[in-house]
């Protein structure tokens, strides 16, 4: 008997076989959930959770200290039918990485990782539905997830419910559709009245963290505590410290967070001297190691308090890194952190002293070049001037590090020492507009320009500079203008800053959307060099995103996709703004594989996201557009009578290139659809820009729909020539293989080839095959013309195309619909089944890998031995072949992929 409690119920939790890892880091090592050191056995809320998870969702929702994570791993590590995923979300999850987590936790291995979120959860809907779910999922902290999360779980578990097994573990209710999985019974809501611990289970507790207390005290702590875990083991362990606990603890206040108010001065009395001023100087950092402890708060023994304090498995907790050897690390228990900021807002001389230790720490930090981590223990120390100062003279340095989510609590938490520096407004209304907002850049800009406190520096500054370059972009002239001081402005800077870093990154931007490629390019490499000079990765990645898109608009479209990938490794440690980095390179990969691979968008690669929700600046936006619209065309390939809207930008105008570019999509989407009439209006606006090289090529091909070769040929001659300028990189290649086509045709083979040979060469760099993909429907063919020259020479890049025009003829079966459109419309399959040429189904990279290995009739088993799938995956892979083919069988489905050559 341990004080009157049977022996057995309280003991120490075992080794449980739960899988634990924190959310998208698929390399670190299997852990264990967290663990109570003293568990007091719960029956009752065992079967409740038993109950709860038969269905497809349980929500855990209860306030921090209820005892939900111990609650929960204690319950998976004895009573779960299932083996366990455990997710911690730590700083959140998005919605990708909640997919790759609920595709390992349904051995569902058919998922594409770079899908958008609308054709994800489609996609996890086919592969999911009617199976039974084989792993339960525990996501801890899910209230960190993003929105989009829990969007994805919406969609999921109203199509097929019976596949998932999940419990969130959340302080607040999630933004989830109950209604639907409600109605099907399969969503269960266990809140805070559930875990509370009845009056036993209460007093148990109590007496494992306060072992000779009397039953007064028991009693009156069982019932000021009303059942919630933390309170009672932060109010045995304070009461057991004084000395007359059974009186402390009537004294108590009534329940919840009044109790915890009053206990906060009372943990801090009972703590020793050393403990309290070690947690007041650590209580900012999320997690710490013993040396950052001794740093922080000055006491070489700060290691033997954190171990004291991990003891009683509330206070503080032990955390490993994902390496073995790495060093141990503590984090403040969630509970004990409020108490923390309320000691700290309260004052006093513990604080004072905290204070002191964390500013010298702090201050430190930013003279030896940790600017970052100085900066937060400013701002946690409250030391507002200093920290105010730090963002007149390096704030941009900060918002490149990271640091910007500060900036907000600044202006709230010291108005007026911020309305006293106006040093520091251009950089906030820049930190504003980073983050989309408009409104509240404009506020910071128009005191700028009311101040009249403003001396010459403020005025001549590279933030303001960067801030007028931000405001200019709905008007040209006013651009330009801008544009030009910005030069002149960086001329002046001989020693790389981050503010001239990121005013390079504006500068680059300005220049892409007005279409002065060369000067973009110079202006982007030197802030791209200075970000990584200076350490700063969120200008690096910016810098790196902008010029990708430069090399894309110039056509050089394999040094585009290097510098993508660089960008994608870079955006996991940048600072702020990196969803729009990541979505602006993820745009310009896939549009720049559009022409590598000659075939459409989502045709066999259902592309990346396109976020409505990032913002984005105007070149990016229009590329994004382009895209979007031709996502859609592959979508709707069956009915193109109307055309797909392209609205970019909401800005009052475009300029010649980009609008070339828009114009030159509709022209595609007029061929594909057959649509004369809209050509010739097309013809008509880019002669209007000043498109004379794109209207010209788009003439000529009106007239080759019509079948008149030669009037075609003769039209295109000026672009083949070099005679009219072309704003878009692809224009006169493009006329090339035509004129080629067309030339052949009518019976001028050596010139034919001469200009083919030209084409090959000049797309050779970049491996440009787009052009390559039948652009004249009545002139000869291109694969016949390549295959023609392959017979006289040979070259990797030659090769290359006479591969993709065999097997990934993507244009050519696009506009096989305008080929068709004449006749018969519509092609017969071998069989004689009659299909429609212009539908192309969105097959996945992996899907149409599977398709080629059925097409050399392997079975399953040697398909899974190729691909390194399991025959399972491949099954699934083929269920959806099927489906998007509408075969009913794997001949059928050949013949289908072999009409539309996607074989």
């Amino acid at each position: 008997m341990l004080n009157g409690v049977p022996e057995g119920r309280v003991e120490v939790d075992r080794h449980r076989e739960t899988s634990w890892r924190s959310a998208g880091d698929t390399d670190a090592m299997p852990r264990d959930p967290p663990a109570a050191r003293v568990w007091v056995e719960r029956p009752g809320l065992m079967r409740t959770l038993d109950e709860a998870v038969r269905g497809a969702v349980t929500l855990v929702v209860a306030p921090a200290g209820a005892g939900k994570t111990l609650t929960l791993a204690r319950w998976t590590s004895e009573r779960a039918q299932l083996p366990v995923d455990w997710i911690r979300t730590g700083s959140g999850i998005d919605p990708q990485q909640l997919a790759d987590e609920l595709r390992a936790a349904a051995v569902v291995a058919a998922l594409e990782r770079r899908l958008s979120r609308t054709a994800l959860s489609r996609r996890m809907t086919a592969d999911l539905a009617g199976r039974e779910a084989e792993r339960l999922l525990v996501i801890d902290d899910a209230h960190l997830m993003a929105a989009g999360c829990f969007t994805l779980l919406d969609e999921l578990i109203a199509s097929c419910p019976t596949a998932l097994r999940i419990v969130l573990i959340c302080r607040w209710d999630p933004p989830l559709d109950r209604l639907v999985p409600s109605l099907q019974g399969e969503l269960t809501t266990i809140r805070g009245r559930s875990l509370r611990m009845s009056r036993r289970e209460a007093a148990e507790l109590v007496l494992a963290h306060g072992k000779d207390l009397p039953a007064e005290a028991v009693a009156a702590i069982v019932e000021r505590a009303r059942g919630w875990p933390a309170l009672i083991v932060l109010a045995a362990r304070t009461v057991a410290g004084l000395p007359e606990p059974a009186r402390a603890a009537e004294h108590l206040s009534d329940g919840g967070w009044l109790m915890a108010d009053q206990l906060t001065g009372q943990v801090f009395s009972a703590l020793a001297g050393r403990a309290r001023h070690l947690l007041l100087c650590v209580a900012s950092e999320e997690t710490v190691t013993v040396d950052t402890a001794v740093w922080l708060s000055g006491d070489p023994r700060a290691g033997e308090s954190l171990a004291e304090l991990e003891e009683s498995g509330l206070l503080v907790s032990r955390e490993y890194d994902a390496e073995p050897a790495g060093p141990v690390r503590y984090r403040i228990h969630p509970l004990l952190s409020e108490v923390l900021r309320r000691q700290s807002n309260a004052g006093g001389v513990d604080v004072l002293q905290a204070r002191a230790m964390l500013g010298r720490a702090a201050r430190w930090d930013v003279a030896n070049g940790d600017l970052g981590q100085g900066f937060r223990r400013l701002v946690a120390v409250r030391a507002w001037d200093e920290v105010v100062e730090l963002i007149a003279e390096r704030g941009m340095e900060l918002l490149m590090l990271g640091q910007d989510q500060q900036f907000r609590q600044i202006v709230h938490a010291a108005p007026e020492v911020v309305d006293a520096c106006p040093r520091a407004w251009a950089t906030l209304a820049i930190e504003r507009m980073i983050h989309g907002d408009p409104a509240g850049a404009r506020h910071w800009k128009d005191r700028l320009d009311d101040s009249q406190a403003l001396d010459e520096a403020v005025i001549g500054s590279i933030e303001v500079m960067s801030l007028r370059l931000a405001w200019a972009w709905s008007d040209a002239a006013a651009l330009t203008t801008a544009v030009d001081q910005a030069r002149a402005l960086l001329e002046e800077m001989t020693v790389p800053t981050a503010s001239g870093a990121w005013l390079l990154v504006q500068l680059g931007t300005a220049e892409n959307w007005l279409g002065q490629l060369t000067a973009a390019q110079g202006h982007l490499r030197r802030a791209a060099t200075a970000g990584e000079l200076l350490g700063l990765p969120g200008v690096l990645s910016a810098a790196l995103s902008h010029l990708a898109l430069t090399e894309y608009l110039e056509g050089r479209y394999r040094n585009c996709c290097a510098l993508v990938d660089r960008v994608l490794e870079l955006v996991g440690t940048a600072g702020s703004a990196v969803d729009d980095v990541a979505v602006r390179a993820r745009i310009v990969r896939e549009l720049a594989r559009s022409w590598q691979t000659g075939a459409l968008v989502a045709v066999i690669d259902s592309s990346e996201i396109l976020r409505g929700d990032v913002h984005l600046d105007p070149a990016t936006a229009v590329l994004r557009s382009i895209l979007d619209g031709r996502i859609r065309v592959a979508a709707e390939a069956k009915d193109l009578d109307v055309p797909v809207d392209l609205a970019p930008t909401t800005l009052p105008w475009t300029p010649a290139h980009l609008a070339a570019a828009l114009l030159s999509e509709r022209c595609v989407q007029a061929l594909l659809g057959n649509d004369r009439s809209t050509l010739v209006e097309l013809t008509a606006e880019l002669d209007l820009i000043g498109a004379d090289a794109e209207a010209t090529v788009v003439r000529a091909l009106c007239v080759d729909l019509s079948g008149d070769r030669e009037q075609a040929s003769a039209t295109l001659e000026p672009v083949v020539d070099n005679t009219v300028p072309a704003l878009l990189s692809m224009t006169r290649w493009v006329a090339l293989v035509c004129q080629a086509q067309l030339k052949d045709s009518l019976g001028y083979q050596a010139a034919a080839e001469s200009m083919l040979r030209e084409a090959i060469r000049g797309t050779a760099p970049h491996g440009v095959s787009g052009v390559f993909f039948g652009w004249s429907l009545n002139g000869t063919p291109t694969y016949d013309l390549l295959h023609r020259i392959a017979d006289q020479e040979s070259s990797p890049w030659l090769d290359e195309l006479c591969d993709q025009m065999r097997d990934r003829n993507g244009w050519k079966t696009l506009l096989r619909r305008s080929r068709v459109a004449g006749s018969t419309g519509s092609s017969q399959s071998p069989g004689g089944d009659a299909i429609d040429p212009a539908f192309v189904p969105g097959l996945t990279h992996r899907e149409h890998d599977v398709l080629v290995q059925l097409a050399g009739g392997n079975s399953y088993a040697d398909i899974a031995v190729a691909l390194f799938i399991s025959e399972n995956t491949v099954k699934t892979h083929v269920s959806s072949l099927y489906s998007k083919l509408g075969a009913s069988g794997r001949s059928r489905a050949l013949k289908i992929a072999r009409t539309l050559e996607l074989i």
